[in-house]
């Protein structure tokens, strides 16, 4: 069974030796990483919303959004929840929109997008996707 990696030797071949990394799916569930980050772009580069996967519930990742939310000050207007996503609008501080999606793409695997602003504060959006994750 491979751990992580490996090394393929081909001893006496003076072939050059090969390294093996374990593909995403041969990581055992309880290795994998807890969230993943992305930071989305427009075409002129700018950023426009950042999105993080938590290994989680959806309603798990709601109510830590909320709470981080409130915990950041920043001030709920909107919020509608289906059984699959949702969407919050918020104010942020300065009176900057907020705007956040919650969506499941697995069981236990929930995306969360957040853009702050109408083209994004990636330092914003950073604060609030670290707060969910610590509210976990």
């Amino acid at each position: 069974m491979l751990t992580r990696n490996y090394i393929d030797n081909k001893e006496g071949s003076g072939d050059p030796a090969q390294v093996y990394a374990a593909s995403p799916a041969q990581v055992p569930p309880d290795q994998a990483p807890l969230l993943t980050t992305k930071n989305y772009r427009n075409a002129t580069g700018e950023a426009r919303e950042s999105a993080q996967v938590y290994r989680a519930t959806l309603d798990q990742v709601w109510v830590a959004a909320l709470k981080a939310l409130s915990q950041l000050k920043a001030s709920v207007t909107n919020s509608t929840r289906g059984s699959g996503s949702g969407e919050i609008e918020a104010l942020w501080v300065g009176g900057r929109p907020l705007a956040m999606y919650v969506d499941q793409m697995g069981a236990e695997t929930i995306r969360v997008k957040i853009r702050v602003g109408q083209f994004g504060d990636t330092e914003a959006e950073n604060a609030i996707q670290a707060r969910i994750g610590a509210n976990l």
